[in-house]
Parts: C-alpha cells; sequence; structure tokens
C-alpha cells in the first residue's frame, strides 16, 4: 500500500510533484498539509502525523484523500 504526503506551499518539493504521484498511483490516498513545511509528517500537524503513524504502525489507510489545516504557532 501507498500513502502519499504532500504540503501545498513547500518551497522545495512543488505541490505538483505531489499531483503527479497521485496519478501515477490513483489507489493512494493523498494527505495535503496547508501549510509549507517541507518535511510533511514532522511538520507539527496531529493531523499528518497521526494518519502517517496509523499507516506505518498499522498499514491503515484514511478512506480518501484527507486535507489537514495549517497550523499557526
Amino acid at each position: 500500500p501507498i500513502l502519499i504526503l504532500g504540503a501545498r506551499h513547500d518551497a522545495v518539493t512543488p505541490y505538483a510533484w505531489t499531483q503527479r504521484m497521485s496519478a501515477a498511483f490513483p489507489s493512494a490516498p493523498v494527505v495535503t498539509y496547508e501549510g509549507t513545511q517541507h518535511v510533511t509528517w514532522i511538520a507539527g500537524s496531529d493531523c499528518v502525523r497521526e494518519i502517517a503513524e496509523r499507516f506505518v504502525i498499522k498499514l491503515r489507510s484514511p478512506a480518501g484523500n484527507v486535507t489537514c489545516p495549517i497550523i499557526r504557532r
């Protein structure tokens, strides 16, 4: 199974790359973080972290695409 993570406003890895990966693996859910963080998993978003850890530890994917809000500190 595949889970795709991407940040919509990442200056290093453009979100267009996330969209290309999604097109290449259409059955893989996409987790979109609305922030600018480059490393999405450790961006500080509990939403992203919980989904990613559930996938890695239990191989449980979300039922569909998920959008996680930006974290404001």
